[in-house]
């Protein structure tokens, strides 16, 4: 049986949807689209609820963001997720706090998506597929966010901008 390592006060308030400091305008050289966001695996705020925009949103601005700092002069990043699953999981609302989400070994987060940098003439010098995880990511639990609901998801994104978009 696996144990599941629960955070109450920072699962609480991971669940209540805290939003990250509002984003800058895209410049466009970051494009960031979901393919059947509906189906993905887990990016929701209420245990069975639909895939929450807010969180979409939020993810798109980070990456259309951070992204920028990685790119040459005239380069520009497109890419298209087909699957997110947070860190943890929803379990139904089993006390006065509603539904909670719990970080547990078992629930990393992953991040499955295609990407292509183009250069300024428009021809692709990078491409491929990504299914990133972190089974791992409990230890950066020092260091999260808890006003960010979308921190591991964040960080595993960053590490692979870091890896893959380095100039």
């Amino acid at each position: 049986m696996k144990t599941v390592r629960v955070f109450p006060l920072f699962a609480v308030l991971l669940v209540a949807g805290c939003q990250t400091s509002p984003p800058v305008p895209n410049d466009g050289r970051v494009t960031v689209t979901f393919d059947q966001a509906d189906r993905f695996t887990d990016v929701k705020y209420y245990y069975q609820g639909p895939a929450d925009q807010g969180y979409l949103e939020d993810l798109r601005h980070y990456l259309e963001q951070s992204a920028r700092g990685y790119l040459a002069e005239g380069q520009r990043l497109t890419i298209k997720i087909t699957d997110i699953d947070m860190a943890g999981d929803v379990s139904p609302a089993t006390s006065r706090h509603g539904d909670v989400r719990i970080i547990g070994a078992g629930y990393p987060p992953r991040l499955k998506f295609s990407y292509a940098v183009t250069d300024a003439s428009g021809r692709t010098v990078s491409q491929g597929e990504e299914n990133l995880t972190d089974p791992a990511y409990q230890p950066r639990i020092r260091s999260a966010s808890i006003s960010d609901p979308l921190f591991y998801e964040k960080a595993l994104s960053a590490d692979w901008m870091s890896s893959k978009l380095r100039q």
